[in-house]
């Protein structure tokens, strides 16, 4: 019982999730695809801000 530990991709899953957002980020408008593309390089502080302003908008 409890959790499962999550069962690895086959290869064609694989390909396909990639595919997909590969997909997903060519539609992406092109200003969101470079903040999406740099995330993971952003200080927490930067992100943090991102998020209260995007916040804030909406």
């Amino acid at each position: 019982m409890g959790i499962e530990p999550s069962q690895k991709l086959s290869e064609n899953q694989q390909f396909t999730s990639e595919a997909a957002q590969k997909a997903a980020h060519e539609a992406m408008d092109p200003e969101l695809a470079t903040l999406v593309a740099n995330w993971p390089k952003l200080p927490e502080a930067i992100k943090a801000g991102i998020l209260a302003l995007v916040k804030a908008a909406t």
